[in-house]
């Protein structure tokens, strides 16, 4: 290290955690000693990412052993999906969300993956079963929105904090560092980012909070919402959700889960999410057109997916008039279905999951 580089660490450590201002007449040295770190600050940020990433690798780690711990006590003690949920949050959650309002900023794909791949598990369905479907069925959302309201109020915590406090420093030096660089520091530019998305970018210009309570029920809110929006996005335009959105209409944790037993929950849960060897899903797999994925079973002709073998299959018209007796199915159409796959009616539904496993029987490959 040169004379220049050392003078500029010594200037730039001693005056973060210092009161004193260093000056060569009129100029500023710590702007000085700045200017010189910027020459390592492209190789910094690299390493930075590098570390951040590997936090959130190790806490990911660190989460599944206690996510498989949870669903081992939930099966053993037979507890219920919304039990086994909320042990989720205050076990498995609080390791994965450690320190988030540091390294939030980056992967945090690797985050969202333990969470959905937990509630897959919880539900016995594919690692393929599409997010929206999860997260439609159990009303979850992303852990994306909690790790940016948490980056934003620790962010407003020290905006609203006493000037001589040493994170209040070394965040306003922060501030002028990253304007000398051109926006180049990850976090203050995420905390930018999440401001801009949500509206506030005055609240960032200014570098002003009033409230900071208010503030962070905004962000979640808003979050939330633009959440909603993206899900009800992708349900309307996923072709594999054709059927889905006939009966799914909001994001919500569903009924049925509180009602029917754990083996009928997932017996149904399962169907709705095409978790099953209809020749609409098999199809898939073969590569055969959509189009061309008839039933097997009967000679309508009629593409083989949920409301063909719950409606109008003839193969099932003996099982259909047992399990759906009480049930007025005279016209097939998407509001019979709806009617038939959105019951809150715990007998229908119910005799609805016997109907289904005769089903999924006739489907099976086997």
């Amino acid at each position: 290290m040169n004379n220049e580089h050392k003078f500029a660490h010594n200037v730039a450590h001693f005056g973060l955690c210092s009161r004193f201002v260093f000056r060569w007449g009129h100029f500023d040295l710590r702007t000085f000693a700045f200017r010189a770190k910027m020459r390592e600050c492209d190789v910094a940020k690299a390493n930075e990412r590098k570390c951040e990433d590997a936090t959130a690798k190790k806490l990911a780690e660190k989460a599944t052993k206690a996510l498989y711990e949870v669903l081992k006590k939930g099966r053993f003690h037979n507890l219920s999906v919304q039990c086994q949920l909320d042990l989720f949050d205050k076990i498995v959650q609080p390791i994965l969300l450690y320190g988030c309002e540091v390294w939030g900023f980056s992967n945090i794909a690797i985050i969202e993956r333990i969470h959905l791949k937990f509630c897959k598990l919880l539900l016995h369905l594919k690692q393929s079963t599409p997010d929206f479907m999860i997260y439609g069925e159990l009303g979850r959302y992303p852990l994306e929105i909690q790790i940016k309201t948490r980056i934003i109020s620790y962010w407003s915590r020290i905006l609203t904090g006493k000037d001589t406090k040493i994170a209040k420093l070394i965040y306003d030096l922060g501030i002028c560092m990253n304007h000398e660089i051109g926006g180049k520091i990850p976090w203050y530019e995420n905390i930018k980012n999440i401001l801009n998305n949500c509206g506030l970018s005055n609240i960032w210009i200014n570098q002003t909070i009033h409230n900071s309570q208010w503030l962070k029920a905004k962000i979640k809110l808003t979050l939330v919402d633009q959440f909603k929006q993206n899900w009800q996005s992708i349900l309307q335009s996923s072709p594999k959700a054709l059927n889905y959105r006939i009966y799914k209409e909001e994001l919500k944790f569903e009924y049925y889960f509180d009602t029917l037993s754990k083996k009928d929950a997932i017996t149904f849960c399962r169907f709705r999410t095409c978790n099953h060897h209809l020749p609409i899903e098999s199809g898939r797999w073969a590569n055969i057109p959509r189009h061309e994925r008839f039933c097997a079973h009967c000679n309508k002709c009629e593409i083989g997916d949920e409301f063909h073998y719950i409606l109008s299959c003839n193969s099932l018209q003996q099982e259909r008039k047992q399990c759906l007796s009480n049930i007025n199915i005279k016209i097939k159409n998407a509001i019979s279905f709806k009617f038939i796959m959105a019951s809150t009616k715990h007998c229908s539904l119910r005799k609805l999951c016997a109907f289904i496993r005769k089903i999924n029987k006739k489907c099976s490959p086997g």
